[in-house]
């Protein structure tokens, strides 16, 4: 897709402005600092494929980063034109690549449904814990977690059943490790601890170390807040940051541009009925057709606001509208 979206910007520049290959030199260039920047950026770790925009972002990232530092090389290096081969190579590459990683992630999803393209998961802590991480994890099939046992801390030896499937139960909280290998599981997602041991999921590492079994922690805060969190790892206690409520991605645009959109007809309007106002005023009595006062924002901070109204020193009335003050274009606006 690189090799394409950097071919379509030479065959521009040659074709329509006549440059000549030499003066493309930067386009090579170009596709290895692409190449090497997504490798760089982790665009590729199994952690963000095919769930979330983390992806999608490390690519667009990479991405600009990439083009800016062949455009700065351009501006450094003087080059007869080429700079249309870069503004076609990024307005054909961006969109293909983002496209060609969408069209890669439904293939893969398909492939976790099937059961395949999976981490081997062994989930571990008290019964209702498990069977709700379990749960969760039947509901999203395409995130790549297919549950092959279950280490119950309250009911060892047992089994569990959720939905239509049952999970075998293996071990106890003193042989998770064993019974990951047992079961061939390259990951332990810890639903919860057992009462009493705080160290718990610090001993598991350490018993895991050595191995390619990964060891993934749930939490319920997540439930609510998973767009929101982040962790700051502090020995022996790491802590969940949950950050104040702002939206991202595609509902973030979303939102900005009905804020936009309404804010401008707002205005628009605004401004088209102002200036009629204002010649009703000034034909209606003498005076300025506008006056300016000062108040208090919602923030506490002072404001100046402009009304199209004229003040005169006449008693105030409960009634804004029957007020002797206010004019025949006051009460028709108001």
């Amino acid at each position: 897709m690189i090799l394409c979206s950097v071919s379509a910007g030479a065959a521009v520049d040659v074709g329509f402005r006549g440059a000549s290959l030499q003066d493309l030199w930067f386009l090579p260039i170009l596709a290895l600092v692409w190449l090497g920047l997504l490798a760089a950026i982790h665009s590729r770790e199994p952690s963000c494929l095919g769930t979330g925009t983390a992806e999608y972002r490390r690519v667009a990232n990479a991405t600009g980063l990439a083009f800016g530092v062949i455009a700065f090389s351009i501006l450094m290096v003087p080059t007869p034109g080429g700079r249309s081969a870069l503004v076609a190579a990024l307005a054909a590459g961006m969109p293909a690549l983002l496209l060609s990683r969408w069209i890669w992630r439904h293939w893969l999803h398909r492939q976790r449904l099937a059961g395949s393209c999976s981490s081997r998961t062994l989930v571990v802590g008290h019964r209702d814990d498990v069977a709700y991480v379990i749960r969760t994890l039947d509901q999203g099939g395409e995130n790549g977690f297919q549950v092959v046992g279950t280490t119950l801390f309250d009911d060892s030896g047992a089994s569990i059943s959720v939905g239509e499937s049952t999970f075998p139960a293996l071990g106890d909280s003193r042989s998770v490790a064993r019974a990951a290998q047992r079961s061939g599981a390259d990951t332990i997602m810890v639903a919860s601890r057992p009462e009493g041991v705080p160290s718990f999921v610090r001993e598991l590492s350490w018993e895991l170390e050595g191995t390619a079994i990964e060891l993934v922690l749930s939490n319920r805060v997540t439930d609510v807040v998973g767009p929101r969190l982040s962790l700051r790892p502090i020995d022996g206690l790491p802590l969940l940051h949950i950050g104040i409520p702002s939206y991202e991605g595609g509902h973030h645009l979303l939102k900005r541009g009905l804020d936009l959109l309404v804010a401008f007809c707002g205005v628009a309007v605004t401004a088209l009925i102002a200036p009629i106002v204002a010649l009703l005023v000034l034909a209606e009595s003498r005076g300025r057709s506008s006056s300016r006062s000062s108040g208090w924002g919602a923030t506490a901070a002072p404001s100046r606001c402009t009304s199209s109204a004229r003040w005169c020193p006449m008693p105030r009335l409960d009634s804004p509208i029957s007020s002797p003050r206010t004019r025949a274009p006051g009460r028709c606006s108001r």
